[in-house]
């Protein structure tokens, strides 16, 4: 939740905690080649300066460099993204940040994530399963290796001749379906009015 209070608390007890070594700002980093990247850190940099006074640098750089500072942990906040494949957290997003896993971009290692993370593996019923990865979850969420800003949405406009078009979660659809109805006027026609037998009841 938003707590700007909160969050002023904690970063008081993180300067009394490190004293002088304790930064007068940080580098947001981000990937060139996208504008709502470019908007984001810039509202991000605007709003942890006014809301508690953190001096915000921004850099850009060129997306194979970008890729390996990272990966080489050279850096000190930055924005990534991931799409996965198929509705499940599980294996798509947590397995990054598992210790050992070569994806874990922040270096973020606890003990008690991987212990639970390991003790859902084994369980077969999908509720209880779930129930221990919403646990390793909180955990995640409570270290903060990673600050979830927002989720990806796709907008679509399709003509109403175009067929079996099937949209999927990683906005590539499947082409071997969909087809053009040359009749599509009047399969909608038919299809608004109930059927060719509509008026008689039949």
């Amino acid at each position: 939740d938003y707590d700007p209070e909160k969050a002023k608390a904690e970063l008081e007890l993180a300067r009394k905690e490190m004293g002088a070594a304790f930064p007068k700002g940080f580098t947001y980093r981000f990937n060139t080649g996208s504008e709502g990247h470019k908007l984001i850190a810039e509202y991000l940099q605007a709003q942890w300066q006014k809301v508690l006074g953190l001096e915000v640098k921004l850099e850009t750089q060129e997306w194979k460099v970008f890729i390996n500072d990272t990966r080489e942990g050279n850096y000190e906040v930055a924005r990534f993204g991931n799409i996965g494949n198929f509705p499940d957290t599980e294996a798509e997003f947590m397995p990054n940040f598992r210790c050992t896993s070569p994806d874990n971009r922040s270096q973020w290692c606890n003990p008690d994530f991987e212990r639970v993370f390991d003790e859902a593996q084994p369980i077969t019923d999908r509720k209880e399963r779930l129930k221990k990865i919403y646990e390793a979850e909180k955990i995640l969420l409570e270290d903060v290796p990673v600050i979830p800003l927002y989720v990806y949405t796709q907008m679509h406009l399709q003509r109403p001749y175009v067929k079996d078009l099937a949209i999927n979660l990683v906005d590539q659809p499947p082409m071997h379906r969909a087809y053009l109805d040359p009749n599509w006027e009047q399969n909608a026609a038919t299809q608004a009015g109930g059927g060719a037998n509509s008026e008689g009841g039949q």
